[in-house]
């Protein structure tokens, strides 16, 4: 199938767009969130753009550029009074035909959903639904994946990050995607940009930058780590998030007797210098979209070492911008390498691929609108 010919604007309809909407859950700094963000400082650059927060309305810690609209959802309880507050702002717009919707996560796709009538609605699909919902909700979460894919069926097109992503989709019945990589907001990630020069630390510094969780897979590293300690390696972790795995994750590291070489900073809204100090990105999450956190790495010159699943083999070229594995054994024998061959980058180069830049991905979400 042409992912690219399909049509998402019934017989009749001539589109002329004059807003497009963005909604997000909230303004926590997640990496769907940071994805809108970025999304609205570069299309705020073409169209109108109005950002909607369905929850309270916390800080944003990401620059949000001053020509991009919030329409706040947050004070208001009632989810249908939501609803009715975000229709009138499409109807004085005026037709469907004139205004673009699209939503990042569950609830802002159940939002956009009700809005068909108002709006072309799309969804950013952001990974691997089945699997991410059994991890994050358990055994229910199986149901309330498929229940969300059949959702999305209603939506007039929906945009997956990746060929295997579309490919996935596809085999729920999904036919009006589009294809759309993922990007980060570079020209406000420049301003965090710095030279650290910090070779005091004579050994290979590894980040591990993420929600605690069973499907990242943090054990997994503090565990590799140990294995290269004991061979007298001399390397350093730095933890840098929080989740349930939190505790569990510190006695581990307690127990190999890791307490000085594995550091924990919880979650930093802003963890881009301490990013810039580490030599590797490790990332060996069983199941990963694509993770907006290893393209910021990439953006700021941080190779990246991550498991060979979903989309991160088109974010990794090995050797040049990082190293892919395959199975958790093969983690540590990656790291090993790695510091055996003294493959440290202290260079500071931008090394996206050119489909993971936002000036490209920008022009792909306005053209899909038009």
């Amino acid at each position: 199938m042409d992912i690219k010919s399909q049509t998402f604007i019934r017989t009749g309809e001539h589109v002329k767009l004059r807003r497009i909407f963005v909604i997000v859950p909230s303004l926590e700094p997640s990496g769907p969130v940071r994805g809108a963000i970025a999304l609205c400082n570069g299309i705020v650059e073409k169209i109108p753009v109005t950002l909607v927060v369905i929850k309270h309305l916390l800080p944003c810690v990401m620059q949000l550029d001053k020509r991009v609209n919030v329409l706040d959802l947050g004070s208001i309880s009632n989810w249908q009074a939501k609803r009715q507050r975000l229709i009138s702002m499409l109807q004085q717009i005026g037709s469907r035909a004139n205004v673009g919707s699209i939503s990042f996560c569950l609830s802002a796709d159940i939002l956009n959903f009700t809005l068909k009538r108002y709006a072309v609605i799309a969804s950013s699909v952001r990974g691997n639904l089945p699997k991410n919902y059994r991890y994050d909700y358990g055994p229910i979460g199986r149901f309330i994946a498929y229940g969300h894919i059949l959702a999305l069926h209603r939506f007039d097109f929906v945009v997956a990050m990746s060929k295997p992503m579309c490919r996935q989709l596809q085999r729920f019945g999904l036919r009006r995607l589009r294809l759309v990589d993922n990007f980060i907001d570079e020209k406000h990630l420049e301003s965090y940009r710095y030279s650290s020069g910090r070779r005091n630390f004579s050994g290979c510094k590894f980040l591990f930058l993420g929600s605690l969780t069973k499907r990242k897979r943090p054990e997994l590293l503090v565990n590799a780590v140990h294995k290269l300690i004991i061979l007298g390696m001399e390397c350093h972790l730095d933890i840098i998030g929080d989740g349930p795995m939190r505790e569990k994750l510190k006695q581990l590291v307690q127990d190999k007797n890791l307490d000085n070489l594995v550091t924990f900073h919880g979650q930093v809204n802003l963890p881009y210098k301490l990013m810039q100090d580490a030599d590797y990105m490790i990332l060996p999450s069983e199941s990963e979209g694509m993770s907006r956190a290893v393209l910021e790495a990439l953006f700021f010159g941080i190779p990246c070492v991550l498991r060979d699943v979903d989309a991160n083999r088109s974010i990794i070229k090995p050797g040049i911008n990082g190293e892919l594995f395959k199975s958790d054994d093969e983690l540590y024998s990656v790291l090993k390498r790695i510091i055996s061959e003294r493959r440290l980058i202290d260079g500071k180069d931008n090394m996206l691929q050119h489909n993971n830049r936002q000036s490209v991905n920008v022009i792909k979400y306005f053209e899909l609108f038009q």
